[in-house]
């Protein structure tokens, strides 16, 4: 690849390469080639969750030669000034927040006693493991729990939930038994399910309290426009960091959900 590039004229080159976040910690040995040309590499990190965004300084980054990023938000700009090492010339685009979709359709119209929450979707085992994905932490006992603790809690303060999942259902890549509970716990009337393709961004303006499951990027959002939000762990293993957070509270039990929840 790298002298297929180097073959190439200049004409056929694009002006900017774009790579995303959770697919690269190293740049490919051809960008070399391209970069000594002109083009621009750029890592981006379009969302809050890519899992190579780790805490310590011994996890890659000290040796990456990255040095053109898009990034969400400062908290990840400082994790990379932070981490790479051997770069002093590194350069940033903040966005704060992206607009990745959206659909036209209206978002429901909220009661004043509301409640937001957005979950993120297990996928199927097979899946995880075709793609290599750890099984770790985004399972359906956690997801599963993290809306079970919410809607128990809110339904017995007569606080009326709203569901925005992260993405629209795919019966080939998605858990099965949690398409179900989601269309179950829909059905029950427990919840107001929104449309996922709905723009998060056009639902949180129109919402105060917002509960995401960690670490997603809506409750970093709705920080940032002023709403009351939190991040839940319903496993209480999760260490809070600013690298993760983003600033954004974490609750790590029950009783602590609970309080947050009241003092609404």
């Amino acid at each position: 690849d790298y002298y297929f590039f180097l073959s190439l004229s200049k004409k056929n080159l694009a002006e900017k390469y774009i790579f995303i976040a959770n697919k690269w910690k190293y740049k490919p040995l051809w960008s070399y080639a391209v970069e000594d040309r002109s083009s621009d590499i750029v890592l981006l990190f379009y969302s809050v969750g890519a899992n190579l965004f780790e805490d310590y300084s011994n996890d890659g980054w000290k040796y990456s030669t990255w040095n053109s990023f898009y990034i969400f938000d400062n908290f990840q700009k400082k994790h990379l000034q932070n981490n790479i090492k051997n770069n002093n010339n590194l350069k940033f685009i903040t966005f704060q927040k992206i607009w990745l979709s959206d659909i036209n359709e209206q978002v429901p119209q909220n009661e004043e006693k509301s409640l937001l929450i957005f979950d993120n979707i297990p996928s199927r085992y097979y899946f995880d493991s075709l793609v290599n994905f750890p099984l770790d932490y985004i399972n359906t006992k956690n997801v599963n729990d993290f809306l079970d603790h919410i809607i128990e809690i809110a339904n017995l303060k007569k606080i009326k939930v709203y569901l925005k999942s992260k993405r629209s259902f795919d019966r080939r890549y998605h858990h099965i038994s949690y398409i179900n509970k989601i269309k179950k716990i829909r059905d029950s009337g427990k919840i107001t399910y929104i449309n996922p393709d709905i723009s998060a961004i056009k639902i949180l303006e129109k919402f105060d309290n917002i509960i995401s499951f960690p670490f997603t990027s809506p409750s970093i959002i709705a920080k940032n426009i002023g709403k009351k939000s939190i991040y839940y762990d319903p496993s209480g293993t999760l260490v809070p960091s600013d690298s993760k957070t983003h600033g954004v509270g974490l609750l790590t039990s029950r009783s602590q959900l609970n309080e947050w929840i009241i003092n609404l």
